[in-house]
C-alpha cells in the first residue's frame, strides 16, 4: 500500500516530497536537503520552489512540489534497493492514475489531439529516461556520498570528512593543513566567516570539563562536504571511496 498522491495544480502534476521521503523511508528534512544541493539538476525539468504550509508560519512545515521528471530523478541519487525499486513502481502508478482521470475527450477531433499531446509527451519521456540513465553511473558516487553523510547526521567533524572522503594521504591532519592553504580555515582551524555564511561550515562551543575551559569545535555541512571534496579534486585529490 502506498501513500503517493498526485495533484493537479495549474495543470501540472506533482507530487510532495514529504510523500517521496516516506516512500523512501528516510527523513525529510534530509531528502529536503538532497533537493537542495543538486537543485541545479532537478531545475533543468522546471523551477524547484519551497513550499510552506498554510498557517503560522512560524511553525508551518516547509517542503517541495516536485513534477514526474523531477521525481523520477530525485530516485536516481539513492541506492538500487528493494525499497527504492518499490518507490519507482509506485511513483510510475500515481502519475498514470493521475493522468487517466482526466476528463475523456468528448468528440473525434478532440480525441486526436490528446493523442497527438500524448505521443509527444511519450517522446519527450522516452528522452528524459535515456538522459536520466546516461546520468544515473555519474550520479551513483553522489548518491552514495548522501547516504553516508545522511546516516551520520548534518554535520561532521573534519576528521570524520577525511574518514568519508578516504583519499590516501589526506587524514585529519592533513585535511586540515590543506583547508588552511586553500584559505578555508585559520590557522587555530576555524573558518573564514564567509565560508560559515555560505552554509559550508558551522562552529560549536564545547565545555572542556577537566579545565573548566569553552573551546570552539569546526564542524563541516553536508554542503560543505561536496565543497571540500570539488576543492581536492581541483588540487589533484581524488576521493578512491566517492569518485565522480
Amino acid at each position: 500500500m502506498t501513500n503517493l498522491i498526485v495533484q493537479n495544480i495549474n495543470s501540472n502534476f506533482v507530487i510532495d516530497s514529504r510523500l517521496i521521503a516516506e516512500e523512501l523511508g528516510i527523513l525529510h528534512k534530509n531528502f529536503k536537503e538532497l533537493i537542495k544541493t543538486y537543485k541545479a539538476d532537478f531545475e533543468e525539468f522546471g523551477q524547484v520552489a519551497l513550499e510552506t504550509e498554510a498557517g503560522d508560519i512560524r511553525y508551518a512545515e516547509t517542503f517541495y512540489y516536485l513534477n514526474e521528471n523531477q521525481s523520477y530523478l530525485s530516485l536516481t541519487y539513492s541506492n538500487n534497493t528493494p525499497k527504492v525499486r518499490r518507490a519507482k513502481i509506485h511513483l510510475v502508478k500515481a502519475f498514470d492514475q493521475a493522468k487517466s482521470a482526466l476528463k475523456l475527450p468528448e468528440n473525434y477531433i478532440q480525441a486526436l489531439e490528446f493523442l497527438l499531446v500524448a505521443e509527444k509527451e511519450k517522446a519527450a519521456l522516452a528522452l528524459v529516461a535515456a538522459d536520466a540513465q546516461a546520468k544515473l553511473v555519474h550520479l551513483t558516487p553522489k548518491a552514495e556520498m548522501f547516504d553516508v553523510i545522511a546516516d551520520s547526521g548534518k554535520c561532521l567533524k573534519v576528521g570524520e570528512v577525511a574518514k568519508i572522503l578516504s583519499i590516501s594521504g589526506m587524514g585529519q591532519n592533513n585535511l586540515f593543513n590543506f583547508l588552511k592553504a586553500e584559505g578555508i580555515l585559520q590557522q587555530d582551524k576555524i573558518p573564514y566567516q564567509k565560508f560559515v555564511n555560505s552554509g559550508h561550515f558551522t562552529v560549536v562551543e564545547k565545555f572542556n570539563k577537566y579545565n573548566n575551559e569553552v573551546y570552539l569545535v569546526t564542524l563541516v555541512t553536508q554542503k560543505g562536504v561536496c565543497f571540500i571534496k570539488r576543492r581536492l579534486e581541483k588540487a589533484g585529490w581524488v576521493s578512491n571511496k566517492l569518485t565522480a
